[in-house]
């Protein structure tokens, strides 16, 4: 093994102790300390990789928003209408995010709002979706499904509204997550105005 891949699997598997402590005690609670320790590594072991816990705490939050984005993929590898392929991003996105402790709290309890870096990671992290969502809305619009004139303006609302739902994961119930995701999506596709068919 090269000395690059040894330096990133300790990277990575330091990033993967960091996941779980900062999970079990919240951003603010944990030290670097916390983590060297679990790690069973000395502190300046994590000074070598990381320049501070913030800077460890986004490390750990790309990871876990590239694992939903993995899922979220998966999710769509057999769908083919881009209204199915819009409502299983919607429900998935939102039903793992609830599944990713770091993404969850650093999305819904302000750390990404606040003047540090975590608000770069909020802005990279809205980019790709926003891009994602354009892509859908995008293909439903040649394939006549979706009645929008422009995909990045569409899509830029749909982010925004995702947003407004993640309040929605404060709820324990999973079941329940479920229907109230999918309530607002069946508006967020078919919209509130009743059509004659």
């Amino acid at each position: 093994m090269s000395n690059q891949s040894s330096k990133d699997l300790n990277k990575e598997q330091l990033i993967d102790v960091a996941r779980d402590v900062f999970a079990r005690f919240g951003y603010k609670k944990t030290t670097v300390d916390d983590i060297a320790q679990k790690a069973g590594k000395a502190k300046s072991s994590l000074y070598y990789y990381f320049k501070s816990k913030e800077d460890i705490f986004i490390a750990v939050l790309e990871k876990e928003a590239t694992i939903l984005r993995s899922k979220i993929v998966n999710a769509l590898v057999d769908i083919s209408s881009p209204a199915d392929q819009l409502r299983t991003y919607i429900i998935t996105r939102m039903v793992e995010l609830k599944n990713l402790p770091n993404v969850y709290v650093a999305l819904t309890e302000g750390f990404l709002q606040s003047g540090n870096v975590g608000v770069q990671f909020r802005e990279e992290y809205d980019r790709k979706e926003e891009e994602f969502l354009r892509n859908i809305l995008y293909n439903g619009a040649l394939q006549n499904i979706f009645g929008i004139k422009d995909s990045e303006f569409g899509a830029m609302a749909l982010a925004s509204s995702l947003k407004g739902m993640e309040y929605l994961l404060s709820v324990n119930d999973d079941q329940s997550i479920k229907e109230r995701i999918s309530a607002v999506t069946d508006i967020l596709l078919y919209g509130l105005v009743k059509r004659e068919l």
